[in-house]
């Protein structure tokens, strides 16, 4: 017994509606955003004034600093008529976060260039 297939139709009718066979999954709004890499924008002292400015209106000033452990820039938001840090970004639990797993990581992986 042999069967011959003339042509394959590209559309299948699923209760009354048409899809084409070769429909790509569509996401979902509950699907988590695809990650974008990129290098950070260095900013200008232009700019860093500007933030600065931007900051004093709300009785603010920015600190910038480097935390050496994690090799990321810490940004303190202070209050300027206390001196009282109000935030700062990121906050310390992910910066010790981020050092922890760094270091796993580190224990994990040993690369050598």
């Amino acid at each position: 017994m042999s069967m011959e297939i003339s042509g394959v139709n590209s559309f299948i009718d699923i209760s009354g509606g048409s899809f084409p066979a070769t429909a790509t999954r569509q996401p979902l709004p509950q699907d988590p955003p695809a990650v974008k890499t990129s290098v950070p924008k260095q900013l200008s002292n232009k700019e860093l004034s500007d933030l600065q400015k931007v900051a004093s209106a709300f009785d603010t000033r920015l600190e910038f600093s480097m935390n050496r452990d994690i090799h990321r820039i810490v940004v303190k938001v202070i209050d300027t008529r206390t001196d009282k840090v109000i935030r700062e970004l990121p906050p310390k639990a992910i910066q010790e976060l981020y050092r922890r797993i760094t270091e796993v990581v580190g224990l994990l992986f040993d690369l050598k260039i």
